[in-house]
């Protein structure tokens, strides 16, 4: 994790120290002698380099931001928490039913339900939150199947077409299984908090382990990587309670 984080500053003073660079040049250039039309045409040449360097650093310093997020998520894990809700059962089905979420479609290998929340007095519902809960019921099924991204983006396509609008994602995906067994938590810890355009898209995969009425999901005891992926995390405990 010392690795990734020496990665992360790194490329984040680089771009601090292009920005320094790029001000103290176009200062430079406007306190020298030279004509207009010269000047011009060595600011044009400043903001293309400025651009491409811009473009080159900015999926590095994204990579590293998450992997390090990631990493001390991982380094943080709280374990499975109790439930006494069957999770991938009918009755967790009319549970989220009474809890304003609206049955959208059952795929035959997955049942998707979906509700919007804005509260103002939260930070990450003061503008509207769109939620997903995908049950899936075909063990064939992984979190990152493409049915699951396809699911999403019929309900994505329906807010469109019913005009709903919204600004952030959090999505929750359950699944049965051991809550111990190791290759299905690697699966499930493939979560995401990521941020497009200021779009915050955040999905948490649930292995639910009816035999031992456990839920596991990626969570810190205390680390969240931001506000938006600690809102899915209590979603999903007050849905699980």
């Amino acid at each position: 994790m010392e690795v990734i984080r020496k990665k992360q500053k790194f490329y984040l003073r680089l771009i601090g120290l292009t920005w320094i660079v790029f001000i103290l040049a176009f200062i430079g250039l406007f306190l020298t002698s030279l004509s207009f039309d010269q000047k011009l045409g060595i600011l044009v040449l400043i903001v293309i380099v400025q651009l491409g360097i811009l473009l080159w650093i900015s999926p590095r310093i994204f990579y590293y931001n998450q992997m390090y997020g990631f990493l001390k998520l991982k380094d943080d894990a709280a374990p499975s928490i109790r439930t006494k809700r069957d999770l991938v059962g009918e009755s967790f089905h009319k549970h989220l039913v009474e809890q304003s979420f609206k049955a959208f479609r059952d795929y035959g290998s997955h049942v998707v339900f979906y509700r919007t929340t804005r509260d103002k007095t939260a930070f990450a519902t003061r503008k509207t939150m769109l939620e997903i809960v995908t049950i899936i019921k075909d063990d064939d099924i992984d979190y990152d199947d493409s049915k699951l991204v396809s699911a999403v983006n019929d309900v994505e396509d329906m807010a469109m077409k019913e005009k709903i609008r919204y600004k952030n994602h959090s999505i929750i995906q359950i699944r049965s299984g051991n809550h111990t067994d190791k290759k299905r938590i690697e699966k499930a810890d493939q979560v995401v908090f990521e941020t497009h355009k200021g779009h915050r898209i955040c999905m948490i995969n649930v292995i639910y382990d009816k035999a031992h009425d456990k839920a596991y999901f990626l969570h810190g005891k205390s680390y969240a990587p931001n506000a938006y992926y600690t809102y899915v995390v209590e979603l999903f405990k007050s849905l699980a309670k």
